[in-house]
């Protein structure tokens, strides 16, 4: 395994690198009533991953956020459970620093913008997805993809979506 700042290099059949993903949040945070997240728990989304359509989730418990969840949407792929743990031994090795213990965020911080960087940490650093990209043949560039589920104790849990071409097989 090779790594550079933000990225690492594992094989797995073929060379491929392990990236962290791009967050956007969602638009739609700021017109949430803080008061009525309060009280009762909810879910609500947070926001996707760039090149990816699967919206990202919070698990609200009395006005604190106290779970993201990355819910499995359409149109996902099943990694082999061989992938499944190179890719979770690669990102294990680009992250070792950065994991921590969680800690409740309270939705009215991310509201006013005040925790929305911790959020995006949260999310991106001790999450549960990745960005896993490789080479295309003749200098064409890179072809990526997200793939979650790496924090389950069964490597059948790992999905990923992406490119829906054929040159794709982990």
């Amino acid at each position: 395994m090779r790594k550079e700042a933000n990225a690492i290099e594992f094989t797995h059949e073929r060379t491929l690198k392990l990236r962290l993903p791009k967050f956007a949040l969602s638009k739609n945070i700021e017109y949430l009533d803080p008061l009525k997240l309060t009280k009762g728990s909810h879910t609500i989304e947070l926001g996707k991953f760039e090149g990816c359509g699967c919206a990202v989730h919070a698990t609200i418990k009395n006005g604190m956020i106290t779970g993201i969840k990355y819910p499995r949407c359409k149109n996902t792929q099943p990694v082999p459970p061989k992938a499944a743990k190179a890719m979770a031994a690669a990102r294990k090795k680009l992250t070792k620093k950065a994991r921590g213990k969680w800690q409740d965020i309270p939705v009215r911080d991310i509201i006013n913008n005040t925790a929305v960087a911790r959020l995006n940490d949260v999310i991106i650093d001790q999450g549960d997805c990745v960005m896993i990209c490789w080479e295309l043949p003749f200098g064409r560039g890179e072809q990526c993809m997200i793939c979650c589920g790496l924090d389950d104790s069964l490597p059948s849990a790992v999905w990923c979506i992406g490119p829906s071409e054929p040159v794709l097989r982990l």
